[in-house]
């Protein structure tokens, strides 16, 4: 088994990511008329982000909970 299974996930997050970040550039040059689609790309990429963001914290106490818990 993959021991850093998570490091799969947030490579797939950063290609989601960066998918949305080129579509949001693309309609932004198109102009006129599609700002709420810019808008809801925008918020899906943050989105994606905070989800990334508490992966590594759940695993990080995670870790140090298993450590703590070897110690003793």
């Amino acid at each position: 088994m993959i021991r850093n299974w998570y490091s799969i996930f947030v490579i797939v997050l950063f290609l989601f990511a960066g998918t949305n970040t080129t579509l949001f550039r693309s309609y932004e040059a198109q102009g006129a008329g599609l700002f709420p689609v810019s808008i809801a790309l925008y918020i899906q990429w943050w989105v994606w982000l905070v989800l990334l963001l508490a992966l590594l914290l759940w695993k990080f106490l995670r870790e140090r909970k298993d450590l703590r818990e070897r110690e003793n």
